[in-house]
């Protein structure tokens, strides 16, 4: 199968380095430039185009795509891809018919030359206004004079008269880029400016898996409603032209699979592909919205319109689903928390403990994911608020209670005492405890509120008949007093401890059997059910599992990867997270290290470095169960629902 290889070159504004720019180089290739009349405007293009992989080859260009732009950069235009340009984005491999597929990159100046530009710039506006350029304040006049030759340089390279630079809205015209493989390729890597900029945010942000599918859906549902994808693959499926002087209006059908098609190959391939870590959601969230209207795409009874509005409730319902989602893993993960099961009538202590109300339970977790911030503050809301309740069912002696309530008022802790590790460098576990502080603060006011709105009935300016109180106060008096002994005596005491990551297996070593340990899954592998979780979740998982303590694993479904996923490789951060952390710690004698500091950053330097693993595999053997919103699960249900998604995604991205 051969491949169309289509290479586009942007530059852009400094500081703007992970977008696409702003504008699109045209150019004369080099075997153009040498003709012996010379070139003009008519022999400029925006693509350095070849094929690979098939009979008819460019001659010399190597097999692989990527190589092969990097070929037709440095053949044709003399440019460096290494030293002139950098890669900002690679398109997803586009079916173009006869066995043939196409595969678009997107180069980009690199920030020395785009600097320079805007020294170049300054230059020249200096002089027609005959006045002294102005430097920029913030570099140094040895960077500004090598960003200003490499500048020069690149620009020599493509030719006085050979090259134009263009801005991307130049080419919304068909008839600007009448090549129907071109322009499918040109906007496969050239995205809505919101698109380009909601990338670049994702990519640096420190955020959820979750936080970017809420993102995603925000974005997805903004370009189906400006009707963007209509516009953009304007040749796709080959053979059906935009609308022109001949062809005032293009069917129904053939726009629903321009638009699916775009939605699929262009939006959803670089939202899941923005971080590895986050692909298994992402890809999850697309798979929800884009599987249902699949089959409306080849139903000629949906007309456009319909087709768009469909895609925008399926994208809202997608949004409350995963709201839902966590409230259910919530519900579920409270019932199994607060779970304990009977001993064995032959243990006459353990049955003894059991018919006893529960003095204590420990839970320890880290970092931090929606799912066990949501699981940490309904189960401190629950006991602060619900239970301290003065009249509630659950309270001994306010009503007569059943076996099951009976058994719910043993379940729960006169103390919830909640173990937190830092999880360095980002301290998102530090996010996790002041989040759940400020629940059981909440909490408290609420639990005060409700014992208030028990008090006997008021009756406005109506004086009651024992306000004049007595040696023992009024009834009023004596009954606030009462409720509020029998609240604080049922009540739960909550406490959190943040603990360094460290300390983590030790802490639970010494909390015994009864702690449990929750781990919040960023990735669910279908390989036995391995959990994919922050780092330091393996030790402390080992740990539980030492002292037949239980391990529960918090995620959603979307977390389940599809059956004969690989194993993925743990990511790694770099030293400047790390760095950051030394300053702090290490303030009293930070000077001493400043040398040190420099070294470690230096990439040339590779005699010392500094990097950690963000996340890690934590057996499936460690766990005792896994809790989503489909119910507490063992490994042979994880197991399922990973062989349902394998089986959506084999029907939908196989679609096209």
């Amino acid at each position: 199968m051969s491949t169309i290889v289509c290479t586009f070159i942007s530059r852009g504004a400094p500081g703007l380095s992970g977008s696409q720019g702003q504008d699109i180089l045209l150019f004369t290739p080099v075997d153009l430039r040498q003709r012996p009349h010379g070139s003009d405007a008519r022999d400029m293009t925006e693509v350095l185009l070849l094929r690979v992989g098939g009979p008819n080859s460019t001659p010399g260009a190597p097999s692989d795509p990527l190589l092969a732009s990097q070929w037709s950069l440095l053949n044709q235009l003399f440019l460096d891809p290494k030293k002139d340009l950098k890669l900002v984005r690679r398109g997803k491999k586009i079916p173009w018919g006869n066995g043939c597929k196409v595969e678009a990159f997107l180069w980009r100046t690199v920030d020395s030359y785009e600097r320079g530009y805007s020294e170049e710039y300054e230059i020249m506006e200096a002089y027609k206004e005959q006045r002294v350029p102005l430097p920029d304040p913030a570099s140094d006049p040895a960077t500004r004079e090598a960003d200003l030759e490499h500048f020069r340089t690149v620009e020599s390279k493509l030719g006085p008269d050979t090259h134009i630079w263009e801005s991307f809205a130049y080419f919304d015209d068909p008839k600007v880029m009448p090549e129907e493989v071109v322009s499918t390729a040109f906007f496969s890597v050239v995205l809505p400016p919101s698109l380009d900029a909601t990338l670049t945010d994702l990519a640096e942000a420190p955020l959820s898996a979750e936080d970017v599918a809420v993102v995603a859906l925000d974005e997805l549902y903004a370009i189906i409603s400006n009707h963007y994808p209509r516009h953009s693959f304007k040749f796709w499926p080959p053979g059906h032209p935009p609308a022109g002087p001949k062809t005032l209006k293009i069917p129904d059908n053939v726009l629903k699979w321009r638009v699916f098609s775009y939605l699929l190959d262009v939006v959803a391939h670089f939202l899941v592909n923005v971080k590895p870590a986050h692909a298994t959601i992402i890809s999850s969230v697309f798979l929800r919205i884009l599987g249902p209207i699949q089959p409306s795409v080849t139903n000629t009874a949906v007309s456009i319109v319909a087709f768009e509005k469909e895609a925008c409730h399926q994208i809202a319902r997608e949004k409350a689903r995963g709201k839902t989602a966590l409230s259910l893993v919530a519900k579920a993960a409270l019932a199994t928390i607060l779970e304990r099961p009977a001993p064995s009538s032959r243990d006459e202590a353990a049955l003894a403990t059991w018919k006893k109300k529960r003095p204590l339970l420990h839970l320890v977790t880290l970092g931090f994911t929606p799912a066990t911030s949501c699981v940490l503050g309904e189960l401190i809301l629950y006991l602060l608020t619900f239970s301290s309740h003065p009249y509630s069912s659950l309270v001994p002696g306010a009503i007569t209670m059943s076996k099951q309530q009976e058994r719910e008022f043993l379940n729960r802790p006169d103390h919830l005492k909640i173990t937190i590790a830092e999880s360095r460098p980002g301290c998102e576990g530090v996010d996790l405890a002041r989040r759940a502080h400020e629940v059981a603060q909440e909490g408290s006011r609420k639990a005060k509120a409700l014992r208030d709105l028990s008090r006997p009935y008021q009756h406005g300016s109506l004086r009651s008949p024992g306000d004049s109180g007595g040696a023992y106060g009024t009834l009023n008096e004596l009954l606030a007093r009462a409720e509020d002994d029998v609240a604080s005596n049922g009540a739960t005491k909550v406490s959190i401890n943040v603990i360094p990551d460290g300390a983590l297996p030790s802490t639970i070593l010494a909390a015994g059997a009864e702690v449990i340990v929750l781990v919040g899954a960023e990735r669910l592998l279908p390989n036995g059910a391995d959990v994919v979780a922050k780092i330091g979740a393996l030790s402390a998982s080992w740990a539980a599992n030492s002292i037949k303590a239980r391990v529960l694993v918090l995620a959603t479904s979307d977390s389940i990867e599809s059956s004969g996923s690989k194993t993925p490789d743990m990511p790694t951060g770099g030293a400047k997270a790390l760095v950051g952390a030394w300053k702090t710690a290490s303030a009293a004698n930070y000077a001493g290290l400043e040398d040190f500091v420099k070294q470690v950053l230096d990439k040339k330097d590779d005699s010392v470095g500094a990097t950690y693993p963000e996340s890690e595999i934590v057996p499936a053997k460690f766990i005792s169960a896994w809790i989503t919103e489909a119910g507490v699960l063992n490994a042979g249900g994880i197991g399922q629902l990973s062989k349902e998604r394998s089986e959506a995604e084999a029907s939908l991205f196989g679609a096209l």
